[in-house]
């Protein structure tokens, strides 16, 4: 007999979560960090996700495999601690305009969406 793992913070799946975000943004601008902050652990790991592509390729850019891996072993370290990772206040309090910020958002949940039911 085989059990589930059972993850508890993972129980909704990605795509609801960015929905769910996408809903919530009011006004003009959101921070990075509220934007962070709402993602959550299952954003964190999609990040990772999107920079380890780049090591995908059979031809790599001399000093991405450094910079992406550093992020990816930063975040990593975040969300092993249980905290959002550290971002200078000048990077984390970036406003982002809402008008750009939703079709993005909204491309991230037709995507996730189509690959939900592989997982």
């Amino acid at each position: 007999m085989t059990t589930a793992i059972g993850f508890k913070d993972t129980d909704r799946k990605t795509s609801e979560l960015l929905e769910d975000i996408l809903h919530s943004i009011k006004g003009e601008h959101i921070t990075l960090r509220d934007l962070l902050a709402m993602m959550g652990e299952s954003g964190l790991l999609l990040l990772c996700a999107f920079l380890s592509l780049p090591f995908l390729f059979p031809v790599s850019i001399p000093g991405v495999s450094t910079v992406f891996g550093a992020g990816i072993v930063l975040i990593s370290a975040a969300i092993t601690v249980n905290r959002l990772p550290w971002l200078p206040q000048k990077v984390a309090d970036r406003r982002l305009e809402s008008g750009k910020l939703r079709p993005v958002l909204q491309r991230g949940v037709t995507f996730l969406r189509r690959i939900d039911r592989f997982f």
